[in-house]
């Protein structure tokens, strides 16, 4: 299989994979300082904020026309074609999508100081917002690199975003002892990976072309992709719903305690990611050149629970 993609996808795994773990060992240091530096309710106040504004993002579905995008666009790579048009599709598409995100996030900042959130917290928001458009970058260039099998080199933008935001956000607790250190941090991570990413494509999309395939196959992708996406839709609501609603019924000082949690555990959910972001390109390519995909999806099963569960232990 190795031979449908242009990297390794153990190393893909590895390299994907690798992010999360250091970000979360780095993690051990940025708990610590948290609970030292920065008051547990202002941390409560953060979470509630990030809730509501995921909460609100539930409202801005894809239908998973992202989803079918990518895999068509794989499956064409796979057949020789290239993926510029599908690349600009994912990239007017995302950047479409999180454009009005943002400005819906930032029309909530009043309802956040109704809610009791400090004035002064509130302009988090307006950071948030400008990660939610660099990520919105970022999603189509990391498309480009997965349609192409370029999987180590994702795993490597993430590693380098994931210590810069990591290093960042514990010398700025320390600095600002506050949460802005924190939002500050996911934002220059954001772009550490853009740079990195944008160094690697090489090739600036063209909304125009995005738009037109987009217009022209939209039935087809949202056939291809709902399936697949509702089912993390659903996923998704149960846990931003959770998060907020532990702010509204018990407090910003719960809600911090829940946000660290979460934290903690998020290790092992982040093991599935690596190996399915992996799969996808490679299952992809495989399908267009004929290769049997059940037998590869049985290989990845259980690789990914053996090493899961040595990870949930």
């Amino acid at each position: 299989m190795g031979e449908l993609i242009s990297e390794s996808p153990l190393l893909g795994v590895l390299t994907n994979y690798a992010s999360a773990a250091i970000s979360y060992a780095l993690a051990l240091a940025y708990i610590i300082l948290l609970t030292r530096f920065i008051p547990l309710t202002q941390y409560g106040y953060y979470n509630a904020m990030l809730a509501l504004l995921s909460t609100v993002g539930l409202f801005f579905p894809t239908f998973g026309i992202d989803n079918a995008i990518a895999r068509e666009g794989a499956m064409n790579h796979a057949r020789g074609g290239t993926v510029y048009a599908h690349y600009s599709a994912m990239f007017a598409f995302s950047l479409t999508l999180t454009l009005a995100y943002s400005v819906t996030g930032l029309a909530l900042i009043p309802v956040f100081i109704w809610d009791g959130v400090p004035a002064w917290l509130t302009g988090i928001v307006a950071v948030w917002a400008t990660y939610t458009l660099i990520q919105g970058v970022n999603n189509a260039l990391n498309f480009h690199l997965w349609t192409v099998g370029a999987v180590v080199t994702q795993g490597i933008g993430l590693i380098l975003g994931g210590i810069v935001f990591r290093v960042i956000e514990i010398a700025l607790m320390v600095v600002l002892r506050n949460v802005y250190a924190i939002a500050v941090s996911y934002l220059v991570g954001q772009l550490i990976i853009a740079i990195y990413y944008i160094s690697k494509v090489r090739q600036w999309p063209s909304l125009r072309t995005g738009y037109g395939l987009i217009r022209a196959s939209i039935k087809e992708y949202i056939n291809m992709g709902f399936q697949y996406w509702l089912a993390a839709y659903l996923g998704g609501i149960s846990g931003t719903l959770m998060a907020y609603l532990v702010f509204k019924l018990l407090g910003p000082s719960a809600s911090g305690i829940y946000g660290l949690a979460l934290n903690i555990i998020g290790l092992v959910g982040n093991f599935a990611g690596s190996v399915g972001a992996v799969f996808g390109t490679v299952a992809s390519h495989g399908y267009a050149a004929g290769f049997d995909v059940g037998s590869l999806a049985k290989d990845y099963s259980r690789g990914y629970m053996v090493v899961g569960s040595i990870l949930a232990l």
